[in-house]
């Protein structure tokens, strides 16, 4: 269920949360006493760009500091898809996965660690919502790609959703007879399924994550989508070559606007 993270503030540690999400993780904070869970809002909803929370956790990492909120809204690099563009009180903020072997999603803030805010205290985190946008828009093509190509029998290994480099790999035994002809083909089908403006949604299954495009993708996925084709414009499937086993086909794709949130 999309929260409406994005409207309100939320994740109060003392009175509770006030938005429902449905992905948690189970950390331990610095003094080994006290349990949370930092949901992550990100997967529920791609929209909520900036929330008012809890620092939940601090610590260090391969001598670099990090901490965590209550609420999430930030998508770590992973699954082919760059990480946000993130800040914490208005200080910009590297993004840390994982840190501690904690699963969980922290940020370094680019000031002096004496000036970080406590385990307890109320921060801000924003992420640079143009850019998380775009992010969305290109994953989101690269599902459509992806399901084009494998609806031609070959199979996936590998995603790059990353702009200006966005590719999807996949097995190839032998070479393309007309690699022209074969993006050609590709780029119809992805232009005939943009142009149903099919809904894209996520939900979870067996402790997994799904995005459903309509009827003509399903995937297991970890990354932040737009809400309706309609939001994506000038997917271009660039190029295709097979090297080495491998079926390498290159795309482009840009947000288009359209959501209201």
């Amino acid at each position: 269920m999309p929260s409406n993270a994005s409207r309100r503030h939320v994740g109060d540690v003392a009175n509770g949360p006030d938005v429902t999400t449905t992905a948690y993780v189970t950390i331990v904070t610095m003094n080994e006493s006290a349990v949370s869970h930092q949901r992550s809002v990100y997967l529920d909803d791609t929209y909520t760009t900036e929330v008012v929370t809890r620092v939940i956790a601090r610590g260090v990492r391969d001598e670099r500091r990090w901490l965590a909120v209550r609420d999430n809204i930030v998508h770590p690099q992973g699954g082919g898809q760059p990480s946000d563009v993130t800040s914490l009180n208005g200080i910009p903020s590297t993004v840390v996965r994982d840190p501690e072997g904690e699963p969980l999603v922290a940020l370094a803030p680019d000031e002096p660690m004496e000036a970080w805010p406590e385990i307890g205290e109320r921060v801000t985190v924003s992420v640079d919502r143009a850019r998380r946008l775009e992010n969305a828009a290109l994953h989101t093509a690269g599902h459509l790609v992806d399901a084009a190509v494998r609806l031609r029998d070959y199979k996936h290994i590998v995603s790059n959703h990353f702009p200006g480099q966005a590719r999807i790999e996949f097995e190839a035994t032998e070479p393309l007879t007309d690699a022209e002809q074969f993006v050609a083909a590709v780029q119809s089908d992805v232009d005939t399924v943009v142009e149903k403006n099919l809904d894209v949604a996520a939900y979870w299954a067996d402790g997994r994550r799904y995005v459903r495009i309509g009827d003509f993708s399903l995937d297991e996925c970890a990354g932040t989508h737009v809400s309706n084709l309609r939001e994506i414009r000038d997917l271009l499937v660039r190029s295709a070559k097979v090297k080495k086993g491998r079926l390498k086909v290159g795309y482009t794709a840009s947000y288009s606007g359209g959501s209201d949130r």
